[in-house]
């Protein structure tokens, strides 16, 4: 694709050709958007909010106490206690202050009646339905509680807020009083524990002391360092295996060792035998390649030195074998040597830690003694106070407003349209992304690599009827042409000469002749991909503007499967091009001139008005052969181009579509250019692109491109040349001509009357 900078113009244009995508999206999102609104009018029940914020400060229990001695990280008390406030204990009591449970288990303790409604399906899925209606929030990471619920009723919401905090209340205060109980007895028990494991340990450091053994630690660098010698032997054997496996590989494979190779410590090991094998070796490779030079692999000579040969890397090798197997043995002996070390290098420092384990384990009890004793007098002091650690900061008000105010069918509506006007313009900018056709100049000429010469506007067949019959001048020659079958419309030229098609088509002209001057080329041929993009439409009024400029020029009709030229002007067709190719007639028998067409079927005797009208001669199709792109390969096609180059200006050919047929392909090497026609948004680009290829297989030259069926919603290029402005301020101008003629006329048989 073309790369050029976007503006509001591209995505206006793209609006305006994707509008009923958008209105589409509007009004079906308008319509379903008031029906919903509707519904929801009818369906609306309104609920009411309330809050009650309390205050939770947390006293550190013993374990947690004990746990954080131990380096473990604090947990979060207040998310806890947020999750205790919809706990089964409080919905229950909650429930029980509403009046929602049976008056008789007032009466009951805490653990009866919440095992009754356990165990009752009626009254546990009442207490279970509260959670629904009551969410505890931590307010950020304080220790603040917001407690908020939800009713039909805004008293209910109220109340239901103000019971879930003084229950929770209620039964945290109970709870704490117990736990300070629990954790005194917890505590003294953990002390009698820490005593017991003290007096073991120390039990069992006297041991060390009664048995005589040493309490110093013994050394083992000795042994440490008899291990690192021990390694750095194996490293030597390692690199001495490496690098007598590497020269065994490359002694049994070509018998060649490289220097590098031979001389590392390796070759040392293996003595000065070792070295004259090899270099016996050597030479014996060296004669029987010189002997190779003259004799054959069977020869007695050759033979002779290869046994030779094979004997002697027989003999290096077994000796390089048994020297890995030696080394082998080594590494094994030193490993073994180095497991034992690590056994006793192992007993060493059991023995050494095990008094040190013992009597850092006796300070840490001595440690954790002396801190359970601070706890435990913490916690005494603290359960002889009267524990309440929940304060209610704010109490639960009644709020009259609904937290969900109904929204009317008008906002709905109105949000429905919104989003159908989004979604209106995503589908659209969608549907222009998903399309194929080419719609700009930069994209078809970066597409094909072709210039375009020209543009042609989109005009509706409707609009061109009421200026061809407007042109009429003579009532009884608009009541001749209504039998007619209205293929005279495409003669834009002769009936709308003001509009914005003829200037598009002088344009065109203009450019082709430019081009046709400075490559010369005067044989122009006219095609398209396929049908209906226009192609004979724009050869008929480039050929009536060029002899209107005074060109001499000839049209024929070279589209023998669908030639449509005879029609347009209302000829005959079977005197024409398919009889002078098979040399049935001679070319100029063939011609048809403005005398022709004013006899013609269509009787368009106003066309001699036109200047310059008669220098277009045409030659229609003939009688339509069987064979069409053979008759026109044909030597008699040549011989007929270059008679009627040498007579006109410029000659122009309509032929057939490139894709469905080869005539275009065929008759495109025997002229001096090609004209390609291409429908704006009708054809894909894929089918622009092969018509091209199938030209360039024959060597075709063609010369540009037009853009034919341009709407200003389609592509913005249009809009740029504004050939539309020009076009209708020209009209105007007429019609305010023809208004003042008309004024003037009035005026002069008034006075006329009154004289």
């Amino acid at each position: 694709m073309a790369q050029y900078d976007i503006d509001i113009r591209d995505y206006w244009r793209i609006i305006k050709k994707r509008k009923t995508i958008i209105i589409f999206s509007m009004v079906t999102m308008l319509v379903f958007s008031f029906i919903f609104g509707k519904y929801m009018e009818t369906k609306q029940i309104d609920y009411y909010a309330s809050s009650a914020t309390i205050r939770i400060d947390t006293q550190p229990s013993a374990d947690k106490l004990m746990m954080s001695s131990y380096g473990f990280p604090e947990s979060d008390d207040i998310s806890a206690e947020v999750k205790t406030i919809t706990s089964f204990p409080v919905m229950a009591e909650i429930a029980l202050r509403l009046e929602m449970l049976p008056d008789s288990l007032h009466e009951k303790t805490e653990e009866v009646r919440n095992d009754i409604v356990q165990s009752d399906p009626l009254l546990l899925s009442i207490v279970n339905s509260l959670t629904s209606y009551v969410n505890p929030e931590q307010f950020e990471f304080t220790n603040i509680v917001v407690v908020n619920t939800v009713a039909l009723d805004p008293s209910e919401a109220r109340d239901m807020a103000k019971h879930s905090v003084e229950a929770y209340k209620d039964i945290r205060r109970k709870r704490a009083n117990q736990q300070t109980v629990n954790t005194i007895n917890f505590i003294k028990n953990q002390i009698v524990e820490v005593l017991a494991e003290s007096d073991s340990v120390q039990k069992v450091i006297e041991s060390f002391s009664s048995k005589d053994e040493s309490l110093e630690y013994y050394s083992g660098d000795v042994i440490s360092g008899d291990m690192v010698g021990l390694v750095r032997r194996n490293n030597t054997l390692d690199l001495k295996i490496f690098s007598s496996t590497r020269v065994l590989s490359r002694l049994e494979k070509d018998g060649v060792i490289d220097d590098s190779v031979l001389s590392n410590a390796f070759a040392e090991t293996e003595g000065s035998i070792f070295r004259e094998k090899y270099a016996e070796l050597q030479r014996f490779y060296a004669q029987r390649d010189e002997f190779q030079q003259y004799f054959t692999d069977e020869h007695p000579q050759i033979k002779n030195i290869t046994v030779k040969i094979e004997n002697n890397k027989k003999f290096l090798v077994s000796q390089l074998k048994n020297n890995l197997m030696n080394l082998e043995l080594q590494k094994e002996s030193n490993n073994e040597k180095i497991t034992n070390l690590k056994d006793q290098y192992r007993q060493i420092l059991d023995k050494n830690g095990k008094l040190k384990r013992h009597a850092e384990k006796k300070f840490m009890l001595d440690e954790q003694y002396i801190e359970y004793i601070k706890e435990l007098q913490l916690v005494e002091i603290k359960g002889a106070e009267n524990i309440d650690e929940v304060t209610i900061i704010e109490p639960a008000v009644r709020n009259p407003m609904p937290i969900n105010a109904s929204r009317s069918a008008f906002t709905i509506s109105f949000i429905g349209l919104f989003l159908g006007m989004v979604i209106g313009f995503v589908g659209a900018f969608i549907a222009e992304s998903m399309d194929t056709s080419i719609g700009t100049m930069e994209d078809v000429e970066e597409y094909i690599g072709v210039p375009v010469i020209g543009m042609i506007p989109h005009i509706e067949p409707d609009k061109l009827k009421s200026e061809k019959e407007s042109s009429y001048s003579i009532p009884d020659e608009k009541e001749l042409s209504k039998g007619l079958q209205g293929n005279d419309i495409m003669l834009v030229i002769h009936y709308a000469p003001k509009g914005v098609l003829a200037e598009s088509y002088r344009s065109l002209r203009t450019n082709i002749q430019f081009i046709s001057h400075k490559q010369e080329a005067s044989v122009l041929l006219f095609t398209s991909s396929s049908q209906g993009e226009g192609k004979t439409t724009t050869i008929v009024n480039m050929a009536l503007t060029m002899a209107q400029s005074g060109k001499h020029v000839l049209l024929i009709d070279a589209d023998m499967r669908g030639p449509s030229l005879n029609r347009i002007f209302g000829l005959s067709r079977e005197v024409g091009l398919s009889e002078i190719i098979l040399g049935k007639r001679y070319w100029r028998e063939c011609i048809k001139t403005v005398a022709d067409i004013i006899t013609g079927e269509l009787g368009m005797s106003d066309i001699i008005l036109e200047p310059g009208i008669d220098n277009l001669h045409i030659i229609t199709c003939g009688p339509i052969p069987p064979n069409p792109s053979e008759l026109l390969n044909s030597d008699k096609t040549d011989e007929f181009i270059s008679e009627v180059r040498k007579e006109y200006d410029i000659v122009l050919f309509d032929c057939t579509p490139t894709l469905p047929a080869t005539d275009s392909a065929v008759l495109s090497r025997k002229i001096d250019g090609v004209v390609f026609v291409y429908a704006v948004g009708k054809v894909s680009r894929g089918s622009l692109k092969r018509a091209k290829i199938q030209l360039d297989n024959v060597n075709a030259r063609i010369i540009g491109v037009v853009l034919n069926g341009i709407r200003s919603d389609m592509s913005s290029d249009f809009q740029d040349y504004k050939y539309q402005e020009y076009s209708y301020a020209y009209e105007e101008e007429e019609e305010v001509e023809n208004s003042i003629e008309k004024v003037k006329k009035l005026m002069s048989s008034i006075i006329n009357r009154f004289v």
